[in-house]
Parts: structure tokens; sequence; C-alpha cells
């Protein structure tokens, strides 16, 4: 469609560097993103709209749940509060195996407005774009967030570009994953700009799928103004080391 929300991936082509334990929190992260990004667009919405009670569910409606009631009240308002209160298009790319199974435990993701697909994000991103060709807007450049890129996203997120958030959690810590799925594919890759922001040498360059996802979101509702979107995804605990780091190295906020 025409409207200029942003368009992300969640890569989960990686299940092969996952223990079963990984896969399910892979899952719990992915049920997040979903979550967090519409309570996210409503919260924008809302702040910036009237409140319009005409369009509240009669008391007592159980047809949909609370989400979707939400997701139905952002985009009904979104138009008035700004097309960037938008919640970003999600599409779960590579779906199949081990962690399709898990979510499929998860009767209500069925439901969810997320679109799924077992092909590779570059390929699951570009049918999709076919699939919605009427108004819909081309696929400027791809970009894989990774934490070992040697380049930081610093503009703001753009509704042009495709987002690609590598689903993944690695106890382990295997350097180089998504990065190597970047070259694999042949697409642009880019960290978050937490050491440009934050500062360099924290324990906090690695974020999980749904404080990524966030994260791009904030970014788009602030104008690119990254160290308030990082600050609004990181947990207390994590704010607090960054905050002593820093005061120990008389570095200013």
């Amino acid at each position: 469609d025409g409207n200029k929300h942003l368009r992300v991936v969640i890569d989960l082509g990686m299940q092969h560097l996952m223990c079963d334990a990984e896969i399910k929190s892979t899952v719990t992260q992915l049920q997040c993103s979903y979550a967090s990004v519409l309570n996210l667009a409503v919260d924008a919405v809302m702040a910036r709209c009237p409140r319009d009670d005409s369009h509240s569910p009669p008391p007592g409606d159980m047809l949909f749940t609370a989400l979707e009631r939400k997701r139905r009240a952002a985009r009904r308002l979104a138009s008035a509060a700004g097309e960037e209160c938008e919640p970003p298009r999600l599409l779960f790319s590579s779906l199949d195996g081990r962690i399709a199974a898990a979510l499929a435990r998860d009767e209500g993701s069925a439901r969810w407005p997320v679109t799924t697909s077992a092909e590779p994000f570059r390929e699951a991103a570009a049918a999709q774009l076919r699939l919605c060709a009427n108004g819909a807007r081309p696929i400027r450049r791809i970009v894989v967030l990774s934490p070992d890129a040697p380049a930081a996203l610093t503009d703001p997120p753009s509704p042009e570009d495709v987002y690609v958030i590598g689903g993944l959690c690695d106890y382990k810590r295997i350097a180089n994953a998504t990065l190597d799925r970047a070259d694999a594919f042949g697409v642009d890759a880019r960290r978050l700009p937490i050491e440009e922001t934050l500062g360099t040498n924290l324990n906090v360059n690695i974020l999980t799928v749904n404080q990524t996802c966030e994260c791009l979101f904030r970014a788009r509702l602030n104008g690119g103004d990254w160290a308030d979107a990082l600050r609004g995804v990181l947990p207390k605990r994590k704010m607090e080391e960054v905050e002593e780091t820093r005061r120990r190295r008389g570095e200013g906020r």
C-alpha cells in the first residue's frame, strides 16, 4: 500500500545455530516484537490525537484480542497523528523447521497481521513487494542489522528501505552470524549506533530481536534520535551500567 510504514524482516534462517532453549527464547522475542511495536504505535497515536471514545469497542466485546483492537485503533487514527505512527509491517522469513513448529504452538500467532515466508529474506521481501504491486514502494535497499558490521546506521529509519533483524538467540555469542548472512546475500549490513550514542566498549552492543525492532520504530517516531531510541529499549540495569561507565570516564550525556 502507499502508507509510509517501516518494513521489517526478521530472518529466521539461522536456527541451525540454536539449541532448543534458544529456539524457544527466539519465539518469545517474536511475540514481544509484535506486541511492543503495536503498543508503541498506539501510545504515539494517542499522544498526538484527542481521545475519541466513539471508536472504542462496546463493553464486553470479546471478538478481538486487546492487541487486535489496539492495532485497528492505531491504523484508524494514524492518518491524523502522522504516517510515521503506522506500526511497522513485519515479515518472518525462512520460517520452517523447529522454529515454525515452536511458533505454531502459540495458537494466537496465526491471527497476527504478520507476513510469513519459508523463503530467505531477500526473496521473501521481493515476493511481498510483487503481491503489493499496486501502489507499493520499490525497495531502495535491504539493510541487515548486525552488531558485527563495521558501519553504523546513523540516518533515521526510512520506509524506502527494508530492515532485516537476525532472528537469533545465541547464548554462546556466535561472531559474525548476521554479518555473514548479509555478505552471502550481497546486501548492506549496519549496526545500531550504540557506540556513537552511548560510548565505546560498553557491554550493551547486542540487543534482543524485540529490542532491535522497537528501537527502529522509536527512531522512526522521534525523527532519528538514536540515543533516545536506545535509552527507551535498554533495560534499566543496562542503562545504569552505561551511566556509571560514562561517569567513570568523565563523559557527558
